[in-house]
């Protein structure tokens, strides 16, 4: 702008946005009410810091949006029903329809601008997500600050959506999050033997071997699938 490097995005500057949109690296702060309606695909720079109340929020945004690890405060009402991805703590999260619920912190003092424990207790909940058993497995897969006992609540509401769970687990997850639902519970011995199935169809062959190898090791507390039926 006028030959200096643009270091901030003003208020009200951007209430649409074009379908793509890059903020430059050069950005540190975008202040509030950038709402970018109409913007599908947003890149987030490293080196942005502060993004201020009601920003963001296009509600059509393919795919997960990267929050960079560099982003320290983010103000409410942000992401309006999104999916993100936390680069700072590597937890991927559905943003509520309802802006209320929202767990973005603006400002916190250890610099992580998200409440988990917040978090948590709306996915138990199941108030205004967007894709509830996607929010459950993502958060089972990447448990970052997340309580033993609320684990077991948050598989036991995944198995409320449990054969959809599975096949999207065959369709989308990778061996951690095969690896994070075993340690989870939710993969067990009722369940083991639909999930390879279902990951074999998938060509999954790493999860499935992860599995196997896995059950041999344990011993295979019950009578061992057939070669044929779960052939990598």
């Amino acid at each position: 702008m006028e030959g200096r490097p643009l270091a901030r995005i003003g208020v009200r500057a951007l209430p649409w946005a074009p379908a793509s949109l890059a903020v430059p690296g050069t950005v540190c702060v975008v202040e509030r009410d950038n709402a970018c309606r109409g913007t599908k695909r947003l890149t987030l720079p490293e080196g942005l810091e502060v993004v201020g109340a009601h920003c963001f929020c296009s509600r059509i945004f393919e795919g997960p949006v990267c929050v960079s690890a560099s982003v320290r405060s983010v103000g409410e009402g942000c992401f309006e029903y999104a999916v993100c991805r936390l680069a700072r703590t590597g937890t991927v999260v559905h943003v509520p329809a309802d802006q209320l619920l929202a767990c973005f912190l603006d400002d916190p003092a250890d610099g992580v601008p998200f409440d988990f424990a917040r978090y948590d207790a709306l996915l138990l909940s199941g108030k205004s997500l967007p894709d509830r058993p996607g929010a459950l497995l993502r958060r089972l897969a990447a448990p970052y600050r997340l309580d033993g006992e609320v684990r077991v609540a948050l598989v036991s509401r995944l198995r409320e959506h449990e054969r959809a769970a599975q096949e999207r687990v065959a369709r989308e997850g990778d061996a951690g999050m095969v690896r994070a639902l075993v340690e989870a519970g939710f993969i067990d011995e009722r369940s083991f033997d639909r999930q390879v199935e279902l990951l074999r169809v998938c060509n999954r062959t790493d999860c499935v071997a992860y599995l196997m190898e896995r059950h041999r090791g344990q011993g295979g507390g019950r009578a061992r699938p057939s070669r044929g039926r779960f052939a990598l």
